[in-house]
């Protein structure tokens, strides 16, 4: 761990903030300190680090961090600090650090075959491509979303047995229905002017999910939209005739 210790920290030592980071790189060698301890305590002083204008010495000395927590087996831990840079950049808006760090996080988690946490991270990196407006890489993460939200209903108890949040209990199955049903509307609604038939499927298939957990106000509504989307199909036709 002295070695964790040594590489990771490039604060300089007369910086106010340099001893309170050692110690908390210190706090890898215990053994008593848990996972949400070290969560807690690395939150706390980001937002030190953040509140001095220090954002960037915090970013690169963590970024040393979780590499030698990596390359030290620790991954769940990097894993842990990865998700808090990358939600620090997520409010803060810089959309390119954000994206790094969550890509990051993301991995390791699907390392893990953490389908929770693999959905969570989809989840922040669709917030980042929505707010860019980066219509391919949106596509792509919700067509990414769609598969991991499938293989989280059709393996269920082998997604909660490998989930591994330090307090959050993992989504319920129909909660995890409900949003394979909002990323098949989200899919139509993007493909709704180039490829309005396959706008049109992933709208009834949103549907039928909300019919299967009897949710009717939600089915009305996808209804309407079916057909509204049926007869923009059907105009289509007529004009290439």
């Amino acid at each position: 761990m002295n070695a964790i210790l040594n590489k990771s920290i490039t604060i300089k030592r007369y910086n106010p903030l340099y001893k309170g980071y050692k110690n908390f790189v210190k706090n890898f060698s215990k053994e008593s300190v848990s996972q949400n301890e070290i969560k807690t305590e690395f939150i706390y002083l980001q937002d030190r680090f953040v509140k001095e204008g220090q954002t960037e010495a915090f970013c690169a000395n963590s970024e040393n961090l979780i590499e030698q927590l990596i390359t030290n087996g620790r991954e769940k831990i990097a894993n842990i600090l990865l998700n808090e840079l990358g939600k620090l950049h997520l409010r803060k808006k810089h959309f390119p650090l954000a994206e790094k760090y969550i890509i990051m996080s993301l991995n390791l988690s699907k390392n893990f075959k953490d389908n929770f946490h693999v959905l969570a991270r989809l989840n922040d990196l669709e917030r980042i491509y929505k707010a860019t407006g980066e219509r391919k890489k949106l596509l792509g993460v919700l067509h990414n979303k769609k598969e991991c939200i499938k293989e989280i209903i059709n393996n269920y108890d082998v997604s909660v047995k490998n989930y591994q949040s330090i307090v959050r209990p993992p989504t319920s199955l129909d909660a995890v229905m409900v949003q394979l049903a909002y990323t098949y509307s989200d899919i139509s609604d993007l493909l709704l002017r180039r490829r309005p038939q396959d706008s049109l499927n992933a709208t009834v298939k949103a549907r039928n999910i909300y019919q299967k957990l009897g949710r009717a106000k939600e089915t009305q509504y996808l209804n309407v939209k079916i057909e509204r989307i049926a007869q923009r199909l059907q105009r289509s036709k007529h004009l290439d005739k």
